[in-house]
């Protein structure tokens, strides 16, 4: 029964145990008596490998540890008249995490313990000391096993080391040495040039590049970890993606070209990336006074070397704390997570944009990274640190308690001109939250939730504190995200969109006109917002456009995206306002809607002019002065009964509009007329008559077709009366 009870324990060790054995030495046979083998002498059972074996300390077969187990009667003896070293080097644990070290331990006397120094390096400079005791007292001079404790490296050249502390009337013995690990990839596999040696690597299997590899024609790489042996290269293609569990190792060459990503799930691999990769980017086309927002994927890259043609004094950081831009040294180096802005090359044209392409060089960003913000409320330039997009969502998210959420990236779309050109203004920040994203006001593509890889963008913090950035911004349910939004001046066209939405309802809405002005605003409807101040939802008007400016309006603030909350949208009403500085003829229309709001009519209405038009069946056209209006439009959902007065309003007041053929007469019965307007459906002026100053006016109408228009009254008392004629 026993027996039974002891093979059932056994066997439940062996299925729990995760551990595998690394590496093992017994030292085979030596002589028992003088000379003994000397380290150099001595056949170990690992010699032959690459494993190496030196030091001053002997090997012998006296005193073994048979009684313990050993599988042979050689030891290595530390003698007790000199200091004596004995060191195994070039063990390979690159693929094993939790290692540990198990070996037997003889001590000569009573009195002594941990007299015998281990230590181990993955450098051959820097030692870390290892711990263990041994008891003292009456018969424990003896062999025992022993499991020094403290960190192993992971390393693919890792030494262990043991030192006599100091000559005495003492010695020590060493015996069967075991490392043991957890595997962090179970296979590996190798490419020739032309083939996997043990399959297509997954992320449970190491991939090793002995060969040029190109993603192009070979397919994407899906590994625990990857190494590019010495000699050998990989290329990236452009959107093509290198997806690693854990660490990346390059001895010979990386290139990844524009657009494509390296991204990586594990934040703290046990061994970090080491080797630099060559990371390129291309902005869209810049003349030599546009500047680019960027930041470093990489370690150690310079400001020169990303843009070596820009002037010396043309590289500059964001100060947070007084919001103005310091100049940096163009060799300084880029700080992580830090953002930049650097203009282009002195050689590019002022008036023929072109594209740029900057290649980042060093050892790629992976893991946890903090970016910290000083006390208050401050802009603060920031950027994604790794070289994959990063979700702007979840960075957010993730920051909730640091930023507000709206995140803006800098366009410069505004046409360069000599009396502008340093005249860089908000007008070319595009913006995006977790509600989603809007133009710029000069236009240009909306913001996905894509923040690519080396972009610089705002943040504004609420507080002291740190922004983080962590690997699982890099993924969505364990696929890339769009890599290409690098926003500089962005030739694209205002409608795309990104098309990953989530319960959202969303409505954008353009303000234009026929000059090329140009102004956009979000509502929408998720699940996590409010009607009231929300910072993950609602972005703040953050605009300089000189012409106009176009937004919404709650709790007296104005908002370029509003989110508002999901079940007050049938009932809602939004007030939304306007600036311009020039007078004229502008359109409202709909640049695009999702959600549940696509089903529903879209009604603006005009207050001023007491008109409601669904903007689903076309634009809104309107004349407007100079100024600042906040108080003519509303966005709704549902039709109003009647504009500017009710029926019982028409009544009382015995106005009477009558039509025949091109010619409108209008009688009040008891208020003088002050003045009347004409308008089309789309809300475009016909004709109007001011300062009236009588019961009766007669209007002749400049059409010969029939038409339906809407006819708007101001009495003297300041009663408005609005009511629909069709010509025929």
């Amino acid at each position: 029964m026993k027996a039974k009870l002891l093979y059932i324990l056994l066997l439940f060790s062996l299925i729990g145990s995760s551990q595998t054995i690394i590496f093992s030495e017994n030292f085979l046979n030596a002589p028992s008596s003088t000379p003994y083998n000397s380290i150099a002498a001595h056949t170990f059972q690992n010699s032959g490998t690459s494993v190496t074996f030196s030091g001053t300390a002997d090997a012998r077969s006296t005193d073994p540890s048979d009684n313990i187990g050993a599988s042979g009667n050689g030891n290595i003896f530390f003698t007790n008249s000199t200091p004596t070293l004995f060191e195994i080097a070039n063990i390979d644990t690159s693929n094993y995490s939790n290692i540990t070290l198990a070996l037997n331990h003889f001590k000569s006397q009573n009195s002594i313990s941990n007299e015998l120094l281990i230590s181990v390096s993955s450098d051959g400079i820097n030692y870390t000391p290892l711990s263990y005791s041994r008891a003292t007292g009456a018969l424990t001079s003896n062999w025992l096993q022993i499991s020094p404790t403290g960190l192993i490296p992971t390393t693919t050249n890792l030494r262990i080391r043991f030192t006599s502390a100091a000559a005495g009337t003492y010695w020590f013995r060493i015996d069967d040495l075991k490392l043991s690990g957890t595997k962090i990839c179970l296979s590996s596999t190798s490419w020739n040039g032309s083939a996997w040696s043990n399959g297509l690597p997954d992320n449970t299997s190491k991939a090793i590049i002995n060969a040029n590899y190109n993603t192009a024609t070979n397919g994407t790489i899906n590994a625990c970890s990857v190494t590019v042996a010495n000699g050998a290269s990989i290329t990236v293609g452009s959107n093509d993606v290198v997806k690693i569990q854990n660490g990346l190792t390059v001895n010979g060459t990386l290139t990844f070209n524009n657009n494509s990503s390296l991204i990586q799930i594990n934040d703290n691999p046990v061994i970090p990336n080491t080797g630099s990769i060559n990371y390129k980017r291309q902005t869209t086309q810049i003349s030599n006074f546009d500047f680019t927002y960027w930041s470093s994927p990489v370690q150690g890259q310079t400001l020169y070397n990303l843009s070596p043609g820009t002037l010396y004094d043309k590289y500059f950081s964001l100060n947070a704390a007084t919001n103005s831009w310091t100049q940096e040294n163009s060799n300084n180096t880029m700080t992580l997570g830090k953002g930049y802005i650097i203009r282009g090359p002195q050689s590019y044209s002022t008036g023929t944009p072109g594209f740029y392409e900057g290649t980042f060089i060093g050892v790629p960003n992976n893991g946890i990274v903090t970016v910290p913000f000083g006390a208050g409320i401050k802009a603060n330039l920031i950027g994604n640190p790794y070289p994959s997009a990063v979700d702007a969502e979840a960075f957010i998210s993730t920051n909730s308690g640091v930023i507000f959420g709206t995140l803006y990236f800098w366009t410069h779309n505004s046409s360069f001109t000599t009396s502008r050109q340093y005249d860089y203004t908000a007008d070319d920040y595009a913006a995006y939250n977790l509600m989603g994203g809007t133009a710029a006001a000069s236009g240009g593509v909306t913001p996905t939730r894509a923040i690519a890889a080396g972009q610089g963008f705002i943040a504004f913090s609420m507080t002291a504190g740190s922004a983080t950035f962590n690997n699982s911004m890099r993924m969505i349910s364990g696929t890339t995200i769009d890599n290409s939004k690098f926003f500089r001046p962005a030739n694209d066209t205002k409608t795309a969109k990104t098309s990953l939405v989530e319960s959202k309802s969303r409505l954008w809405l353009n303000l234009t006109n026929e000059q090329g002005a140009f102004k956009q605003l979000l509502v929408g409807y998720a699940a996590g917002a409010t009607n009231g101040y929300d910072a993950s939802y609602d972005g703040w008007n953050y605009n300089a456009n000189p012409y106009i400016n176009f937004y919404s309006i709650n709790e007296n603030q104005n908002f370029s995206i509003q989110g508002r909350a999901v079940d007050t949208q049938s009932d809602d009403s939004i007030p939304l306002g306007y600036s311009s500085t020039i007078k004229g003829n502008f359109q409202i229309t709909i640049d695009n809607v999702d959600g549940n709001l696509s089903e529903k009519d879209i009604y603006l209405t005009d207050q001023k002019n007491a008109v409601e038009h669904n903007l689903k069946s076309g634009p809104y056209t309107f004349s407007t002065e100079a100024g600042t209006f906040n108080d003519r439009f509303q966005l709704s959902y549902q039709a109003k009964t009647t504009l500017g007065v009710t029926a019982t309003d028409l009544d009382q007041n015995k106005l009477l509009i009558s039509q025949k053929e091109n010619t409108i007469t209008i009688h009040s019965n008891s208020e003088q007329i002050n003045e009347v307007r004409l308008y089309d459906l789309a809300g475009r002026e016909i004709l109007s008559r001011t300062k009236v100053n009588s019961t009766d006016l007669q209007l002749a109408v400049p059409f010969k077709n029939a038409q339906v228009l809407l006819i708007k009254v101001k009495l003297e008392n300041g009663q408005i009366i609005t009511e629909k004629l069709v010509i025929n």
